[in-house]
């Protein structure tokens, strides 16, 4: 299942009715879809519409809480892009949903992942809840063998995020998995000792650097990885 949202509702004035109405079109919409059992793959791609995203995060927080709502295992492709070409800022995104961890953690089950492939604002990863939220979705997750993760320029504090990536290709490597794609975008503020780390770990997993691009940070002993794209030849 494929799903491609952009902009804002074609009819403003009709949703602004329905919300006074307590009728969120949006939200309706996610929770119908995070419902959906037996699903193998799931592609959500959002563009300039934070209500949506927002939609999409809260969707997952109240499917989470219901006991009686089973979460989905049986996904083996995950796409969730939020992309941003307009002037939509981070204060679109209403403040307690500007967090990828209840998403993440919706997802977290599927034990059969194969394909990820997640790009979401800086301000959704931001927090060592969404860190931790993001390393429960790849720990165990023994199959993968794809994985692109756009963090949108969020700083790496405490090195958590190149962390947990570390920790991923560890797991991979100890089960033999053999990774065909690999690739991080936006990180700042990453310890240099961290990404020479990570790539040690990608250089001895046999996989080939294709796209590799670091840039100055302002803070001494910090870089920021701007793209870390790993390949295997088939």
């Amino acid at each position: 299942l494929d799903i491609y949202l952009a902009g804002t509702p074609s009819d403003p004035l009709h949703e602004r009715y329905l919300s006074t109405r307590g009728i969120d079109t949006a939200l309706d919409f996610f929770v119908r879809v995070l419902s959906l059992e037996r699903l193998t793959t799931l592609g959500i791609s959002i563009t300039d519409s934070n209500s949506h995203l927002s939609a999409l995060i809260e969707a997952a927080m109240q499917l989470s809480s219901n006991v009686e709502i089973r979460k989905p295992t049986f996904i083996n492709s995950l796409r969730i892009s939020f992309t941003r070409v307009g002037t939509l800022g981070r204060n679109d995104i209403s403040p307690e949903l500007r967090i990828a961890a209840p998403l993440l953690d919706f997802f977290s089950q599927c034990d059969n992942l194969k394909n990820v492939f997640l790009e979401m604002p800086s301000e959704c990863w931001d927090g060592g809840e969404n860190i931790q939220a993001l390393s429960n979705l790849l720990r165990n997750k023994v199959e993968i063998t794809s994985l692109t993760i756009s963090f949108s320029c969020c700083p790496d504090r405490n090195g958590k995020i190149l962390g947990l990536l570390a920790d991923f290709l560890v797991q991979s490597n100890s089960n033999n998995v053999a990774l065909s794609r690999f690739s991080i975008f936006g990180i700042l503020n990453a310890d240099k000792s961290d990404v020479d780390g990570l790539k040690l770990l990608l250089d001895d997993a046999g996989m080939s650097c294709t796209k590799y691009l670091l840039r100055e940070s302002s803070i001494v002993g910090r870089t920021n990885v701007m793209i870390v794209e790993y390949s295997r030849e088939r």
